[in-house]
C-alpha cells in the first residue's frame, strides 16, 4: 500500500510532464529557428562588429554564452504569463490537481517543463554559436563536465525563479510590471554584457552589492566551461549559490501556489 501511495502520484507526475514535452515537440523546430536567429545575430554583432569599438577579441564567445543564458530566462518568462492569467481567471491548472498526484508534484512539473523546454531549445544553439566565432574560440579551456553540471542547474534555477514570480503576481498586469520595474534591472546588472570582475573595476560597492542578485551566478557559472575560470567568480561558488537560490524560490513559490489554489 505504501508503495502504491508513492508510485501512483509519481506516475501521474511523469505523465503530466510527458504531456508538456509532447506539446513542445509539436512546435520545437519553429521555436528553435526563432532562438537560433536571435542568437546568431547577437553573436555576429558581438564577434565581428563590436571589436572595432575596442571590446576584447573574444567578446563574441562571451556574448554567445550570454545569449544562451538570456533565453534560459526570457523563454520561460514568456510562457509563465499564461499561468499568471490562468491563476487570475478560470484556474484550469486545477484539473491537474484533481488527478491522483500531489500539489507539489504539479508545481514541480510546471517548473521542469519550463526547464526542459529552455534547455532543449538552447542546446542546439550552442554549436551554432561556436561555429560563428570558431576563429577566436579557444578549445583548450573548454570543460565539458562543468558544462554538463552547470547547464541543467541554470535552467532549473530560472524555471523555479520565474514560477516564483508568476505565483506571486496578482494578474498579468502586475506580472508585466515586475519585469519592467525590477526583473529587467536584475537582468541588466546580471552580467549579460559584462562579467562581475569588470563591474568590480567600475564600482567596488556595486559589484559586491550585486552578489545578492542570483542571476549573476548563471552568467558567471555558464561562461567558465567555455572560457575558463580566469576573470570570473569561482565556479563552485556559482553552483552552490544557484542550488541554494533554487531551493529558496521553490520553497516560497510552492507555499504561495498552495495558498492560491487552496491545496490540502
Amino acid at each position: 500500500m505504501k508503495s502504491l501511495k508513492i508510485k501512483i502520484p509519481l506516475n501521474t507526475f511523469f505523465w503530466l510532464l510527458y504531456r508538456e514535452i509532447r506539446v513542445l515537440w509539436n512546435s520545437f523546430f519553429s521555436q528553435w529557428i526563432d532562438f537560433a536567429i536571435l542568437t546568431a545575430s547577437g553573436v555576429l554583432i558581438a564577434g565581428y562588429v563590436l571589436p572595432h569599438l575596442g571590446v576584447p577579441a573574444d567578446y563574441g564567445i562571451f556574448m554567445m554564452v550570454g545569449q544562451i543564458v538570456c533565453w534560459c530566462l526570457w523563454g520561460p518568462a514568456g510562457d509563465s504569463g499564461q499561468l499568471v492569467t490562468d491563476l487570475d481567471g478560470v484556474k484550469a491548472i486545477s484539473s491537474d490537481l484533481v488527478l491522483p498526484t500531489r500539489y507539489w508534484l504539479v508545481y514541480c512539473k510546471i517548473a521542469l517543463a519550463y526547464a526542459i523546454k529552455a534547455a532543449a531549445l538552447n542546446l542546439l544553439s550552442i554549436p551554432l554559436g561556436i561555429l560563428l566565432v570558431i576563429n577566436s574560440f579557444d578549445f583548450s579551456v573548454v570543460s565539458v563536465p562543468k558544462f554538463l553540471l552547470i547547464y541543467p542547474i541554470v535552467n532549473i534555477f530560472y524555471a523555479f525563479f520565474i514560477l516564483f514570480i508568476a505565483v506571486h503576481s496578482k494578474n498579468i498586469t502586475s506580472y508585466n510590471r515586475f519585469w519592467m520595474r525590477w526583473g529587467a534591472q536584475l537582468f541588466l546588472f546580471s552580467g549579460f554584457q559584462f562579467s562581475w570582475m569588470v563591474l568590480n573595476k567600475a564600482s567596488k560597492f556595486w559589484s559586491y552589492f550585486n552578489l545578492l542578485n542570483p542571476l549573476v551566478y548563471t552568467y558567471e557559472g555558464m561562461r567558465i566551461p567555455f572560457m575558463g575560470q580566469a576573470g570570473f567568480l569561482n565556479f563552485w561558488a556559482c553552483v552552490f549559490a544557484l542550488i541554494f537560490s533554487t531551493i529558496v524560490f521553490a520553497f516560497f513559490g510552492l507555499r504561495r501556489f498552495k495558498k492560491r489554489l487552496d491545496c490540502v
